[in-house]
């Protein structure tokens, strides 16, 4: 949202509200932009505790209902269809009579939470509420994927509220990263939890270590599995031959995905694949799960049957034996990632919301 934004900005007012945590980062990404911030309980610490996170919630909510901007404003726009978003946006777009649009990331409800036990629960509680506000006072949805429409229409909501978005890939930035060598024979790049495949991913790089003794794989995130990975990692003598990571910037992380040969993806499930595309514009093939969310995508991107590790483990195996077949699909997997671009999509977004403002 804050990359559409960016472009907006160039011909529109805009005020944006924030927790103070990412405030210097968003003011440095939008200067033309009016910025409001309140404090939480997450600028000071992480929070462990799931009454401290419900209540810095519930402050979040109430503090921003406070906000005043300078100027009555035509549309309000939140950036996740949760609870905590949606509802300081509705009581905002009830005061002005704005029209109120919603960015939708994909939903959990059909797969569950990431997180176990009561905050899994409380984040699906977080997104029942926020949905069940979309369905009353939205204009647009935003939904991230054909998935997510058909699931918000199988809830009652109105297809023609419903806009199927796209994420754009900063082409600028990957062009400015060089690099000397391929250090790595493989990377993946991803927050670390089960659903993304991670321990696919150690099963299937010891299978290709019996091919290839030497090669490296280098895995970039951090999440719920880190320390876990970690243990697994040196359980399986496998140290020399996998490097985690974790969290690295994002000039940093480009560097160390255009330093590696293929990009490997186990997830099982993926609201678009960020990553993914982002590996592609690196001159990457890409070695992925065959999931529903990227039908919008076919060139430079191998797409296996969904848990088949052997199947992944032999096409990993065919790459980097051929040279020439990686370097190939790697540079239509570049081509194909060109037609990401944020100007497009801000273009594109920009026409519906306009198309809502003059109705």
């Amino acid at each position: 949202m804050l990359r559409v934004l960016k472009n907006w900005s160039l011909q529109h007012k805009i005020s944006l509200l924030t927790p103070k945590l990412s405030y210097q980062a968003t003011k440095e990404m939008l200067p033309n932009v009016d910025l409001f911030y309140f404090s939480s309980a997450e600028d000071d610490e992480e929070i462990k505790s799931l009454l401290k996170l419900t209540i810095s919630y519930i402050t979040r909510i109430i503090r921003s209902v406070f906000v005043r901007p300078k100027d009555r404003p035509d549309l309000i726009i939140t950036a996740s269809h949760f609870l905590y978003d949606v509802l300081p946006a509705v009581m905002i777009r009830r005061r002005y009579k704005s029209k109120l649009v919603v960015y939708n990331h994909g939903v959990l409800e059909p797969y569950g939470s990431d997180n176990a036990g009561l905050r899994g629960n409380l984040m699906l509680l977080y997104e029942k509420l926020g949905l069940f506000l979309c369905k009353r006072s939205a204009d647009i949805i935003f939904a991230i994927n054909s998935e997510t429409k058909e699931f918000l229409i199988h809830e009652g909501f109105e297809p023609n509220r419903i806009t199927i978005i796209r994420n754009g890939v900063e082409h600028e930035l990957i062009n400015s990263v060089k690099v000397n060598a391929k250090e790595y024979e493989a990377s993946f790049c991803a927050r670390l939890v089960k659903r993304k495949g991670v321990y696919d991913l150690l099963d299937i790089w010891e299978k290709v270590l019996k091919y290839f003794p030497e090669s490296r794989l280098v895995i970039i995130g951090q999440g719920e599995e880190f320390s876990s990975l970690q243990r697994a990692i040196t359980r399986k003598q496998l140290d020399k031959n996998i490097l985690l990571t974790g969290y690295v910037p994002a000039i940093e992380k480009i560097a160390f995905l255009k330093s590696s040969k293929i990009f490997i993806y186990p997830s099982y499930w993926e609201p678009w694949g960020i990553t993914l595309t982002e590996a592609m514009a690196c001159r990457l093939p890409v070695v992925c799960y065959n999931l529903l969310t990227y039908d919008f995508v076919n060139d430079g991107i191998i797409k296996l049957n969904i848990g088949d590790r052997d199947q992944m483990t032999s096409t990993i195996i065919d790459l980097l034996s051929n040279d020439t077949k990686r370097m190939k699909l790697g540079s239509t997997a570049e081509e194909a990632s060109k037609k990401l671009n944020w100007d497009d999509i801000s273009k594109e977004e920009l026409n519906a919301v306009s198309a809502l403002l003059n109705k």
